[in-house]
């Protein structure tokens, strides 16, 4: 379902400081803030709590300018009430006054007007779908900011900036951008605390888009703080959306539906429509994953109603996916399948990849959960392409830049792998004061306290043996899983990288490499059904019966939630059936306990062979063997679950090969490219 992440409103991108560094920017500027400045201040302040009250009064100022008023004056104007106006739905007003704006630059040679009316002309070009040419203007913006020494500009044209590359996917500039927006705030004012409160929930909107819950629920809750600090009950209503999409990526609706419902009511009491609208699309997803059908539909439609009327496409696109969908799970697959694929061509007109993603991965659920297990699979195969795009290579670098760009001054230290690394800087500092004192002490009264040096020294081993212990510890924690004990996977991201031709070795002597990826058959309804902790339980009493059938040289991984992975190294080609005969029996052959209760479980299980027997010349990175197995975990479980689905050979030319290098099993298997294998296991006992 999809959950609306947009990021905050155009009026917090132009910051409420009206004349903080204004007056340095063109011939014009040497007065002293205006009456009228100050007033646009105040006006741009009420905004936050009477959205169209504000409107109303800065359009008066703008009809009746005092006749002392002077170019920055006009020019202050229009910025203040062209945002507003955008924010309000009123796109053809905002555009006439844009126009307005960018004409006083030419006027008065004025860099600000003509920056800011390209950042305007950007937000009206997003609104209306058009994502590339917003970023084609947006970066003309950015390379006049670069003449101009004014804090507010540069602030603003990089917030834009990044959240038009986060829409279209590309985290890496819009992690950048964002930074950049973040290190040139100033202190001090109300204005700058706004300003900053935004930058904040950029962040944590960033954080959910790269999948970072703990960091995403951090920065929302400093941005809520401030925002709440300030009275800025626009931002908090947005705020609060984020935090809902935060407790939703958690499945734990209750909360996310409370956050949207905080979100709804502060947007409605100010006039603001957009937050109505993310948060009646983001209602609309917590209904349905409620399985409260009639609700959802009633909030898409409502989102949709209010998006096409303000003619806001990037949340007309999403209201369609969630009406889709919505109806898929009432029974109305035609009808709810076309409104969705509506709503993803939206999306792929504006380029709006990250949406697409999400279209995609619920649509293909609804099919799945429809019976449509073909179609379902075809629209994972759309899905799983784009989220490779997305997030392979981007996600593990954004989030290691944003630690360390962000994180060293304000995170708190709240997970023990920090707390162990605050230990081993401690023993290393005092292993190294330790050392200094032994060195004094040996050259200045070694014969006088040898006793003592030697304590000193015994003192020092102490430490380093110490340290070698946190050491262990602390690899140990960054490669292993907390609840079940078992690698991680980063541990075998780590073990891949550094043997990266392990799965392109040959297979003489019938030897070869499997990657096998399980999943826990029905686990969320064992989670609804028994609790949490039953579910720890399971996730850890199936580890232990995995790990009872495995050599010493296999490797098996919690890799996410309720799926593990196994790695059989150099096993002979004739044991690789029995082993998932094995792994499949040994978890359905007897049930979980868990104090009184006790559950039947099941698996399924999607594998690949490496290298694949048939072709010698195929040659599959880990990444691509990966989501050929995720593929065929995929299909295992749309089969009825409960086995395994596994490709063991291959069969055809170089050429048709580079189907399945691309990773499209669907289209290898239409081809006849790829020989599968279908494991059953046993039934689940009870």
């Amino acid at each position: 379902m999809c959950k609306v992440i947009i990021c905050r409103r155009l009026s917090h991108f132009i910051g409420v400081v009206v004349f903080s560094f204004s007056w340095i920017c063109s011939p014009l500027l040497f007065a002293a803030p205006s009456s009228v400045l100050a007033e646009i201040a105040r006006l741009q302040d009420l905004s936050e709590t009477q959205h169209d009250q504000a409107i109303k009064q800065l359009q008066a100022l703008l009809e009746r300018m005092p006749d002392d008023a002077t170019p920055v004056d006009r020019r202050e104007l229009l910025i203040a009430l062209i945002p507003l106006y955008i924010e309000g739905g009123d796109g053809q007003q905002a555009k006439m006054l844009n126009a307005s704006l960018i004409a006083h630059g030419r006027q008065f040679n004025d860099g600000v007007a003509n920056a800011m009316g390209l950042i305007f002309q950007a937000a009206l070009l997003k609104d209306q779908g058009q994502l590339v040419e917003a970023l084609g203007v947006i970066e003309q913006a950015l390379v006049i900011s670069k003449k101009i020494p004014e804090q507010r500009l540069h602030n603003e044209v990089h917030s834009m900036a990044g959240e038009l590359y986060a829409n279209v996917g590309n985290f890496k500039l819009a992690l950048e951008h964002d930074l950049v927006a973040m290190e040139i705030i100033g202190e001090g004012t109300r204005q700058i605390d706004l300003r900053r409160a935004k930058n904040l929930n950029n962040i944590s909107r960033l954080y959910l888009r790269l999948k970072d819950q703990k960091m995403a629920f951090e920065y929302n809750a400093k941005a809520f703080e401030l925002a709440k600090k300030i009275n800025a009950k626009s931002l908090v209503a947005n705020i609060a959306n984020m935090r809902g999409y935060a407790f939703a990526n958690e499945e734990q609706w209750q909360s996310a539906t409370a956050a949207y419902g905080e979100a709804y009511k502060i947007a409605s009491s100010i006039g603001d429509r957009h937050d109505q609208m993310l948060a009646l699309n983001n209602m609309a997803d917590a209904a349905l994953n409620q399985g409260k059908y009639a609700f959802c539909v009633d909030y898409a439609q409502k989102a949709l109603d209010l998006a096409q009327k303000d003619g806001k496409l990037d949340i007309v696109a999403i209201a369609y996916s969630n009406l889709g969908v919505c109806h898929m799970d009432m029974g109305l697959i035609s009808q709810g399948a076309a409104e969705a694929r509506r709503g993803i061509n939206f999306s792929l007109q504006t380029k709006a990849n990250p949406n697409i993603e999400s279209g995609l991965g619920d649509l293909a659920a609804a099919y799945e959960k429809a019976g449509l297990y073909k179609d379902a699979l075809s629209t994972l195969q759309e899905q799983r392409k784009l989220t490779a795009e997305l997030f392979q290579a981007e996600r593990d670098k954004a989030v290691s830049e944003l630690q360390v760009r962000f994180n060293l001054s304000e995170r708190q230290k709240q997970i023990d792998v920090l707390e162990q690394k605050n230990k081993l800087q401690e023993v290393e500092l005092e292993n190294k004061s330790l050392q200094r004192i032994v060195a004094f002490l040996a050259s200045i009264v070694a014969l006088a306290i040898s006793v003592a040096i030697a304590w000193l020294y015994r003192r020092t081993r102490q430490n380093n043996l110490a340290l070698q212990n946190a050491n262990v510890t602390l690899a140990h924690q960054s490669t292993r899983d907390p609840l079940t004990g078992l690698l991680n996977r980063r541990a075998f991201q780590n073990f891949m990288h550094l043997q990266s031709t392990l799965l392109q070795n040959n297979n003489s002597g019938g030897f070869v490499n499997v990657l096998i990826l399980l999943d826990i058959d029905h686990f969320k309804l064992i989670n609804d059904q028994y609790g949490h902790a039953f579910g720890d339980q399971v996730l850890i009493e199936l580890g232990r019966r995995l790990q009872s059938i495995l050599r010493e040289k296999d490797m098996l991984m919690r890799w996410g939630g309720e799926e593990f992975l196994i790695f059989l190294h150099g096993i002979p080609i004739e044991r690789v059936v029995p082993v998932l005969e094995r792994a499949l029996c040994i978890v359905s052959e007897t049930p979980v306990e868990f104090g009184n209760q006790a559950v039947a479980v099941s698996i399924s299980a999607g594998y690949i062979l490496q290298p694949l027997p048939g072709v010698v010349d195929i040659n599959l990175s880990w990444e691509k063997v990966l989501h050929l197995s995720d593929l065929a975990l995929y299909m295992a479980k749309s089969g009825g679950r409960n086995q395994a689905i596994g490709i063991d050979s291959v069969q055809g030319d170089i050429e048709q090969m580079s189907v399945l290098e691309s990773g499209d099993l669907q289209r290898a298997i239409e081809l006849g490219v790829v020989n599968l294998r279908r494991i059953d296991g046993a039934p689940a006992k009870l």
